[in-house]
Parts: structure tokens; sequence; C-alpha cells
């Protein structure tokens, strides 16, 4: 279910054009607030993976730059790195 969770909160990131606060993202995941902040360190180490990187900005939220490898790269062969 984590592993689940990770790529879903990738292309969460991705499918948005701006940043979206921890809370939208967990709106859209069903899941708590808390949940995606316990997960981000994964998803910005898969990020790191494809030469993308997890910008956080306060007040604003988070958002993924440098997608071109990560975008191009098929879900289900994502490199997902273990705790």
């Amino acid at each position: 279910m984590q592993n689940n969770l990770i790529l879903a909160i990738i292309k969460e990131l991705l499918r948005q054009n701006n940043y979206i606060s921890a809370q939208c993202l967990a709106d859209s995941l069903h899941v708590s607030r808390r949940t995606i902040f316990n997960n981000l360190e994964r998803v910005q180490r898969i990020c790191e993976n494809y030469n993308a990187k997890l910008i956080s900005q306060k007040s604003r939220g988070y958002k993924i730059q440098n997608t071109y490898d990560l975008e191009s790269v098929s879900y289900t062969h994502l490199t997902l790195p273990t705790n």
C-alpha cells in the first residue's frame, strides 16, 4: 500500500502545474495530511533518482521541478527506495 501511495503522490504532483498544499494532496488521495508529510522524504529521494527536485515553499505547498526524466518513465518502472 505504501508504494502505491508514493506513486499516487508523485502522479498528483506531476499533474499540477503549480504548488499544491499537503492538505490538497491529502484530500485528493483520501489520506491524512500527516501521512503525506510522512511520505515526502521518499518522494524526494525518488525525484532525485530521476534528476527532478521536490520543491516546497511555505504557505504554498509542493511541486516537482525538472520533471522530464520522471515523466518519461512508466510509473510501473519507477525505482522505489526502501526506507
